[in-house]
C-alpha cells in the first residue's frame, strides 16, 4: 500500500541521515585537527614530518598564474522549450566564463539584453536529442538532463551542425567545472565531503563523486538513489503494470516521487541544519583542545602508523599489482598517445598564436597594445573548438577520447562513475587551456614589466619616453646612440635605410631645408633602433616562457596522470581496500592513548594510509610515461626555441 511504502521511506531516509550526522560529526572533528597541523607545519622544509604530510610529489609550477577568465565564452542565438508553457521560444544566449561560475544567461535578443532567465549546469549532463526527440523537436537539439529528477531539463535547439557543436562544447565544460554555491568555512565542506563518501560507501555506492548541488542537495541525492533502489524502482512499476499509456505510468512516476520528495526534503534539511549546528557549538572548545594537545596526538599518530605501516603494505600491494594489469596499463595504452599529441601541438599553438601577438606588440608597443593582445588571446583559446585558437589542434585530437568506453576497455574491473570518456577529454582541455593562459599572462606581464623598465609609452608613433633623456628624448643623444649603433654598417645601409623608413613612413614629408630632413632622418633610424629593440625583446621573453611552459607541460602532464588513474581505481580502493583496513587497524586500539583517544580516528587513519599507499605505486607506475612525455616535450621546446 501506499501508506506502507511512506512508512518505510521514512525509515530508510532517517536511518541513511543519522549515519550520516554521525559520520560528519567524527569527519568534522578530524578535519580540525588535520587544519591544525597544515597551520603549524606550513613553513615546514623536510619531507617527511613523521605524520604521512609530504611535500607534493611534483615541482612547482614555472609560470605566473594567470588571472580567472572574465569574457563570455559564447553568445549566439538559440531556441529554448518553455518550463510551463510548452512552446519553443528563440533567445540570445550568453555563456559566462569562470569568474561568474559558468552561469548560462538568456535575452529576448541581442539588442533588448533584459534578461529573461539564467541557470546554473552544475548537476546537469549534456545529451543530443533521442529518435524521438528528434522527430518531434527536429534537428541540432541539446538536452541538459539533470542528476536530480526534480529538477528542470532543459531541451535547446541550435541553428545549425556546427553551432550545435560548439553549444554542446561549451554546456559539457560548463556541467563540469560550475560549482554549486560553496560553504563559506572550508572546515565544513571538507568535513562535509569526507562523510558523504564513507556515508555512500556504506551503502554500496563506491568510486569518485563530484559535489553537484548543495550540501542539502547531495544528501537528497543520496537518499533518493538508496529510496531508488530498495523500493521506489519496483513499488512504480508494480502500480504502473495497469497503466497501458505511456503518458499514465510517468505520472504514476511523477505523483510517487513527488510524495517522496515531500517527505524526505524536511528530513534532509534537518539533518544537515542539526549537523551544522552541532559542529559549530563545539567548534570553538575542540579548537583550543587540539592545539593545546597537537604534540602529543602528532606523536601518537606517528607511533600508530609505525605500527601499521607494514600491515597496510600487505593489504595493499596485491590488488594494486593486480589492478597495474586490469586497470592502469589499458586506461593509459587508450589514451597516451593522443594526450602526449595534444600537449605538443598545443606548444606550436602557443607559439603561433603569440607570434601573432609579437606583429601587434611591435609596430605598437605599449601597455594598452599588451592587455588588448591578452584579451583576444582569452577569446581565441575559448574558440578551440570553432577551429581558431592555440588549442584548435589539440582539441581535435582530444575529441577522440570522448568516444572511449572505458568500462568496456577494463570489463568489471571499472565502476561505471569511475571514469568516463567525457572525463578524460574535458580533464585534458581543462588543463591545456589553463596552461596556455598562464603562458600568455606570464609573456604579458614580462613585456609590460620590460616596458615600464624601458621608460613606457608608444615609442613607435613618436611618443616615447626615455629614461636617460626625458619624455621626449633628446636629438643629440639620439644621433650618438645611432652612431654607436651604426659605426659597423657603412653609409650606404645608413642610406639604404633612411630611403626605406621615408617610403615606410606616412608622416615623412617632401624634403624641406638639409637641417630638418637630417634631424626627421635621424628620428626615424633611432625609430627603427627601438622597433628592432622589442622585435629583439619580444622573442627574448617568448623563449623564456616556451621554457616555463614547456616545464609547467610535463609537470601537469604527469599530475594528470596520476589523477586519471586515482579516478580509475576509486571504486576499487574504497570497496576492497579501504574496508578490510578498518580491521587492520582495530589491531592498534591498545596503543591509542587516553590523552588523544577525542582526537584521533582509526578508520579514518587506516583509509588515509591505504590512499597514500595507492598513491605511492600509483605515482611510481607513471614514472616511466612521465619520463618519456618529458623527452617528446622537450624535441618540440627545442625546436621553437631554435626558430
Amino acid at each position: 500500500s501506499v501508506d506502507l511504502d511512506c512508512q518505510r521511506v521514512t525509515e530508510i531516509a532517517l536511518e541513511l541521515n543519522g549515519q550520516f550526522s554521525k559520520e560528519f560529526n567524527v569527519a568534522y572533528k578530524k578535519t580540525i585537527v588535520q587544519k591544525a597541523r597544515k597551520d603549524l607545519f606550513s613553513g615546514s622544509s623536510k619531507d617527511n614530518i613523521g605524520l604521512g604530510l609530504k611535500r607534493s610529489h611534483f615541482e612547482d609550477l614555472s609560470l605566473d598564474l594567470a588571472p580567472i577568465p572574465t569574457q563570455n565564452i559564447k553568445v549566439g542565438y538559440l531556441t529554448k522549450i518553455g518550463a510551463n508553457v510548452k512552446s519553443w521560444k528563440r533567445r540570445y544566449f550568453v555563456a559566462k566564463n569562470q569568474s561568474e561560475n559558468f552561469v548560462i544567461h538568456y535575452y529576448e535578443n541581442d539588442s533588448d539584453m533584459k534578461e529573461k532567465g539564467r541557470f546554473n549546469c552544475c548537476g546537469y549532463k549534456v545529451e543530443l536529442f533521442n529518435a524521438e526527440e528528434l522527430n518531434s523537436f527536429g534537428s541540432f537539439g541539446i538536452k541538459l538532463k539533470p542528476v536530480d529528477e526534480m529538477k528542470r531539463m532543459w531541451l535547446i535547439r541550435a541553428e545549425s551542425e556546427d553551432e550545435q557543436n560548439q553549444w554542446i562544447e561549451v554546456f559539457m565544460n560548463a556541467c563540469k567545472r560550475s560549482q554549486p554555491e560553496p560553504q563559506s568555512d572550508e572546515v565544513y565542506s571538507e568535513a562535509f565531503r569526507c562523510a558523504y563518501r564513507v556515508t555512500r560507501a556504506s551503502y554500496g555506492y563506491f568510486g569518485v563523486f563530484s559535489i553537484i548541488g548543495t550540501e542539502s542537495e547531495m544528501l537528497e541525492q543520496l537518499t533518493y538513489a538508496v529510496l531508488n533502489r530498495e523500493i521506489l524502482d519496483d513499488h512504480i512499476a508494480v502500480t504502473s503494470t495497469n497503466q497501458t499509456s505511456p503518458v499514465k505510468k510517468k505520472n504514476v512516476s511523477t505523483q510517487v516521487r513527488s510524495t517522496v520528495h515531500k517527505i524526505v526534503k524536511p528530513i534532509v534539511k534537518s539533518t544537515w541544519t542539526a549537523a551544522l549546528d552541532t559542529a559549530l557549538s563545539m567548534q570553538k572548545s575542540f579548537e583550543t583542545s587540539v592545539l593545546s594537545n597537537l604534540t602529543a596526538i602528532n606523536a601518537n599518530e606517528t607511533q600508530l602508523r609505525s605500527h601499521l605501516q607494514e600491515k597496510i603494505n600487505e593489504l595493499v600491494d596485491p590488488y594494486v599489482v593486480d589492478l597495474e594489469h586490469k586497470v592502469c596499463m589499458p586506461i593509459l595504452q587508450s589514451c597516451f598517445k593522443d594526450i602526449i599529441e595534444a600537449y605538443e601541438q598545443a606548444l606550436f599553438g602557443f607559439n603561433r598564436e603569440m607570434r601573432k601577438t609579437m606583429d601587434f606588440l611591435v609596430k605598437s608597443p605599449s601597455i594598452t597594445t599588451m592587455s588588448a593582445e591578452f584579451r583576444r588571446f582569452e577569446i581565441v583559446l575559448e574558440q578551440s573548438s570553432a577551429g581558431a585558437g592555440p588549442l584548435q589542434v589539440s582539441q581535435k585530437i582530444l575529441w577522440k577520447l570522448h568516444s572511449i568506453d572505458m568500462v568496456e576497455m577494463c570489463g568489471c574491473s571499472l565502476d561505471n562513475d569511475s571514469i568516463s570518456g567525457d572525463d578524460l577529454y574535458l580533464n585534458a582541455l581543462n588543463d591545456l587551456k589553463s596552461l596556455m593562459l598562464n603562458a600568455a599572462h606570464t609573456f604579458a606581464k614580462m613585456f609590460i614589466e620590460n616596458m615600464i623598465k624601458d621608460g613606457g609609452g608608444d615609442v613607435l608613433n613618436g611618443e616615447y619616453d626615455d629614461p636617460q633623456h626625458g619624455s621626449k628624448g633628446d636629438i643629440q643623444s639620439d644621433m650618438e646612440e645611432i652612431d654607436r649603433n651604426n659605426s659597423t654598417t657603412g653609409s650606404n645601409h645608413h642610406s639604404t635605410t633612411i630611403k626605406s623608413l621615408r617610403n615606410d613612413s606616412a608622416a615623412t614629408e617632401e624634403e624641406g631645408n638639409s637641417e630638418a630632413t637630417v634631424e626627421n632622418d635621424l628620428h626615424l633610424i633611432f625609430q627603427m633602433n627601438r622597433k628592432q629593440k622589442y622585435v629583439t625583446t619580444c622573442l627574448d621573453i617568448l623563449r623564456t616562457v616556451i621554457s616555463k611552459l614547456t616545464a609547467d607541460c610535463k609537470v601537469v602532464l604527469h599530475a594528470s596522470f596520476v589523477k586519471l588513474l586515482t579516478d580509475a581505481l576509486e571504486s576499487t580502493v574504497q570497496e576492497v581496500i579501504v574496508a578490510p583496513s578498518y580491521e587492520v587497524v582495530l589491531s592498534a586500539q591498545k596503543l591509542v592513548k587516553k590523552q588523544t583517544k577525542e582526537f584521533i580516528s582509526l578508520t579514518y587513519l587506516g583509509e588515509t594510509m591505504v590512499r597514500e599507499a595507492v598513491m605511492e605505486f600509483i605515482i611510481e607506475y607513471t614514472q616511466d610515461l612521465a619520463a618519456e612525455s618529458s623527452s617528446r616535450l622537450n624535441i618540440v621546446a627545442v625546436q621553437l626555441l631554435s626558430d
